[in-house]
């Protein structure tokens, strides 16, 4: 700039002489810049061993209280959810303290840049943080579960709801097991879901004996094997039920409970395969750009349905089966539609999709084999017929016990193996 300016014959020269002045002067603050640098040095790098030093001494710290925080008595069941809240309160407080001093040491070590020192001791805080909120949620969890179970006991008979028990354990049983899997071998978790499984196997015996399954000959039954004659009157609870020694007749009274307790167990199973797959519906698929959708059993619900077979089987099998022959048998059957339609299903849509590229796309294969590509365009019509079914439907149990369906696909498989 001052250079175009003195060609226009403007008077610059003092400000050229401001300029050198200022550069001579930068000069020399760069210079002392790099020589108070290289004083600093040994300072800088002394400071950040003692403070790496620091460091190490607090991972220590870290590591010791860790070895004595698994030692924590909210780690075991029989402490109790009373006394582990006090535990869980004070040890959040020394987490804390210790947190905030490693956060400090953190904000030293990225200014002279070794962050990744902290690591261990970060992540060692890190392990005993998070196990103190889910050990919270595993106390909490007992809490609800055995304030609960106490007032149950407490219950009148004529008051007994069996069937909000039992869907409340099995609540309870699933709360446990959604707890986070890392706390699932500690003492605490394991005390917690025996505790509410102890409580769902007991439960099946007073529903057996409230039960519509409970008839007068059971009744009869139990009293002739215990040769009490009892009488459930508006004093008894729960607890007297439960406290109960029918264990002294084993053999006698197993057979009556036995007998009770499979009639129930049977009907909830039935009530649960209905609840399950009156919602499992076919995963459907978009084929190429076209509003046909393939179908095919979830990967989970295939491996239920495989599991429910062996149930029902083992329904079949039991020998009190006859008091819920007609839904058991239904369900055999129903079961059994949706796993061979399931296969056949698969395979159809196999070989279909394979000569649809064929028959149906190329020109050329038409003119050659016109006799099995009109034979194809009719398997084709009916297909997607089935398919679309499938997708107003949903359903699979629904879709798959259609009278007539599993010889049409057969048909179908039999048509496609000509085509072939």
């Amino acid at each position: 700039v001052l250079s175009v300016l003195g060609r226009s014959k403007v008077n610059v020269s003092k400000q050229e002489a401001q300029l050198e002045e200022l550069v001579k002067k930068w000069n020399e603050v760069k210079l002392g810049f790099n020589t108070a640098k290289e004083n600093v040095a040994p300072i800088q790098e002394g400071e950040g061993d003692r403070i790496k030093g620091d460091v190490k001494t607090f991972t220590d710290k870290a590591r010791e209280y860790r070895i004595g925080f698994q030692k924590k008595p909210f780690f075991q069941f029989p402490t109790g959810y009373i006394a582990s809240y006090p535990v869980l309160d004070m040890s959040n407080a020394e987490v804390k303290a210790l947190e905030v001093e490693a956060q400090g040491l953190q904000d030293f070590a990225n200014m002279f840049e070794f962050p990744d020192e902290m690591k261990a001791a970060n992540e060692l805080l890190h392990e005993c943080r998070e196990e103190l909120i889910f050990m919270k949620d595993v106390w909490d969890t007992s809490m609800l579960v055995e304030v609960q179970f106490s007032d149950w006991r407490t219950t009148l008979w004529a008051d007994i709801k069996t069937d909000m028990m039992e869907d409340s354990t099995k609540q309870y049983v699933k709360e446990v097991k959604g707890l986070p899997k890392k706390v699932r071998t500690t003492n605490a978790y394991l005390g917690v879901d025996a505790s509410v499984k102890n409580f769902l196997t007991s439960i099946p015996l007073v529903a057996d004996l409230r039960s519509p399954d409970m008839r007068d000959r059971h009744w009869a039954m139990l009293m002739e094997a215990t040769a009490v004659h009892f009488v459930i009157d508006d004093k008894f609870k729960l607890d007297d039920l439960l406290a109960l020694q029918l264990h002294k007749f084993e053999d006698e009274v197993g057979e009556i409970v036995d007998r009770a307790q499979k009639e129930a167990k049977m009907e909830l199973t039935l009530v649960k395969l209905e609840e399950v797959w009156s919602k499992v519906e076919w995963v459907f698929s978009q084929h190429k750009d076209t509003d046909v959708h393939t179908v095919k059993l979830g990967e989970e619900d295939f491996e239920a349905l495989e599991d429910n077979q062996v149930v029902v089987q083992g329904m079949i099998a039991n020998r009190y089966m006859k008091t819920f022959e007609e839904p058991i048998l239904g369900w055999n059957k129903k079961l059994m539609n949706v796993y061979d339609v399931n296969q056949i299903m698969s395979e159809i849509q196999r070989t279909w999709a394979y000569l649809e590229s064929l028959f149906i796309h190329s020109e050329e294969v038409k003119k050659e084999l016109p006799e099995a590509a009109a034979r194809f365009k009719d398997i084709d019509t009916e297909i997607k017929r089935i398919l679309s079914e499938f997708k107003s439907v949903g359903n699979v149990v629904e879709s798959a016990s259609k009278e007539g369906l599993y010889k049409g696909l057969e048909k179908q498989q039999g048509e496609l193996e000509i085509c072939e």
